[in-house]
């Protein structure tokens, strides 16, 4: 019964609103490098992603690998002990995909993701989900959600003309165990 009125439920509003999907054409591969960033008490490496115009540095964090041939995102570092773990970072001009970051266009970005079957959504926009992280000196829009066997948790940020969506997804038994690990390596990202 809650199966047929969560249906109705997107049903109705898809009526109302127009939902927003993730683009279906790949993503341009980022560029990457490493570079080293003086710091107290002497450098540490970086990785140096140009996505898009943006210069983006993460901490080096060895365990992971980037790869850039994934087309939903420009750059993907993947864990190597377990290749199903994956942190994601696109970056897009503004009204390329989404008009910006209102309220009213994450709830149709959730709305589409509905339609296209995800379950367990919880999001910082309509307060079932809160997070106090800082991304980019900014606190950003969280969209959590599942997708088949695969969970997702999203991080949405303006930075000057262009939003920047960092993804983190596990299969959802291993979800909870690295989400740290993502949270550790977007909290420290730096636009150079």
């Amino acid at each position: 019964m809650r199966y047929i009125l969560s249906i109705l439920l997107v049903s109705a509003t898809s009526l109302m609103a127009d939902p927003v999907y993730w683009p279906a054409s790949p993503r341009v591969p980022a560029k990457t490098g490493e570079v080293w960033v003086k710091c107290e008490g002497g450098s540490m490496r970086n990785l140096r992603l140009n996505v898009n115009g943006v210069n983006l540095d993460l901490t080096y964090l060895g365990k992971f690998s980037i790869a850039t041939s994934d087309s939903n995102w420009n750059a993907t570092l993947i864990y190597p002990e377990q290749p199903s773990i994956r942190l994601g970072i696109t970056v897009f001009d503004i009204g390329t995909w989404m008009p910006d970051l209102t309220t009213n266009t994450l709830k149709n970005y959730i709305l589409g993701l509905q339609i296209k079957g995800a379950t367990d959504i919880s999001s910082t926009i309509d307060k079932t989900f809160t997070d106090d992280m800082m991304i980019l000196s900014d606190k950003p829009d969280v969209v959590n959600y599942t997708l088949g066997n695969i969970r997702r948790q999203e991080y949405f940020v303006i930075q000057g003309p262009k939003i920047i969506v960092f993804t983190y997804e596990a299969p959802a038994s291993l979800f909870e165990a690295k989400r740290e690990i993502a949270k550790l390596i977007f909290g420290r990202a730096v636009i150079r």
